[in-house]
């Protein structure tokens, strides 16, 4: 007789379910879902997740199955195994759902081949076929379904089937997985009916579902898992970092014990080319308080400029430089390389501006002061060595000029 296990503890995981809380609960709470394999909770998987969610590794980094010769990205194993809360994660984290495997499978082929296969026999008497678990059938069709809604190709053609002809073939047909393919444009020019035994009931019920599909495929859902439309979440811009998830600058810590402390905030993009979330740094104009001199300096060109000129909130990749390096907290009125010599001249010579400052500053266009940990520190140290090597020729042809009495 069958037992159900409890839910998996996430306790002894080193790292997190990269996953809203919410749709975590709901699915450990599935007897389905909970009596099946769960990588969270297996130390075997623990490591190449967070490699992959600290983006150590590619998240379509192929990995080698445990005690198998298949190998494969950990959305296809997901597939394999019928891992559903492992697909969930790395759909989340932006895997690509039609990456194929060694033997040309896409994650949906390889699911719709799983429970076909295990329609095969009686759950009591499943063979142990090669990277098939006895009673992951409905697990397997959940696993599917995921993927079709988030927009799987459904006409990917092996040695001449398709996901819809697989089902097609089954002793027993999953109506409800039919559907779904055919709702999302599996289409029966390719060979849906060739071969596949049907019984008159069969056809009338095939005829009918394709004669009623829509015109279009459905919109998707969000890969974020908010239960929102894609163009109604993340498709209409960048939103918040999960502070649960491990911080995007792979300190192996979470976001909220990490670059959120920091003030260093993370936004989730929409990749439109890729079809995926990806995290950007957001970052603004580095602006620390300046020195009585630089606000002379600001001054002046603001009488001639009139207004200030506005703050520009901006996203960056992961993989940029940031923005307090290459741009270093210069307010944007001092980055203008025509105004800025005019006004130090005149700003010098009335004595507003101490003339060995204003000399570096239009050396360097930046001038030194505390950036905190907005830069590393052996390269602020640079910055200044530099900006005081100008300060010091100027102080040294004052002093000279003073001696010669010029």
């Amino acid at each position: 007789m069958p037992t159900t296990r409890r839910a998996p503890s996430m306790s002894a995981s080193k790292c997190p379910p990269q996953l809203p809380r919410t749709l975590l609960r709901e699915l450990l709470r599935d007897p389905v879902v909970a009596g099946g394999h769960i990588s969270f909770s297996q130390s075997e998987y623990d490591g190449l997740r967070g490699e992959v969610a600290i983006r150590a590794q590619p998240v379509d980094h192929i990995w080698p199955l445990g005690g198998m010769a298949y190998q494969g990205t950990l959305l296809q194993i997901a597939a394999t195994m019928g891992d559903l809360p492992l697909a969930y994660e790395m759909i989340r984290l932006g895997a690509n759902i039609n990456a194929t495997d060694q033997f040309g499978r896409t994650p949906l082929f390889i699911a719709v081949q799983a429970i076909t296969t295990l329609d095969l026999f009686p759950e009591e008497h499943q063979p142990p076929v090669p990277n098939i678990l006895p009673g992951m059938g409905p697990r397997s069709k959940m696993v599917a379904s995921l993927l079709i809604e988030q927009h799987a190709d459904v006409n990917v053609i092996l040695n001449n089937e398709t996901c819809l002809t697989l089902t097609m073939r089954a002793k027993v047909k999953q109506w409800d997985l039919i559907e779904l393919l055919i709702t999302h444009g599996a289409r029966e020019d390719l060979g849906t009916r060739n071969g596949v035994v049907q019984c008159a009931e069969e056809k009338e019920r095939i005829s009918e579902l394709l004669r009623m599909r829509p015109k279009k495929r459905p919109p998707r859902l969000c890969p974020c898992f908010s239960r929102r439309l894609l163009a109604d979440c993340h498709g209409k811009g960048p939103r918040p970092f999960p502070y649960h998830f491990f911080c995007p600058c792979q300190s192996r810590s979470v976001y909220a014990k990490c670059c959120k402390k920091r003030k260093v905030s993370w936004r989730d993009v929409w990749n439109e080319e890729r079809r995926i979330i990806e995290p950007w740094r957001k970052e603004m104009p580095i602006y620390l308080p300046l020195s009585q001199d630089a606000t002379n300096i600001i001054s002046g060109i603001r009488r001639v400029y009139g207004t200030p000129i506005p703050v520009t909130e901006m996203v960056r990749r992961r993989t940029d430089v940031p923005l307090a390096v290459t741009q270093l907290g210069l307010p944007p009125e001092m980055e203008d390389r025509v105004m800025l010599p005019l006004c130090l001249c005149t700003l010098m010579r009335s004595e507003s501006v101490d003339r060995a400052f204003g000399f570096a500053v239009a050396k360097v266009v930046w001038h030194v002061r505390p950036l905190g940990r907005k830069v590393p520190k052996k390269y602020a140290a640079g910055l200044a060595r530099a900006f005081n090597k100008h300060v010091d020729d100027e102080v040294r042809i004052l002093v000279w000029c003073s001696l010669q009495g010029l």
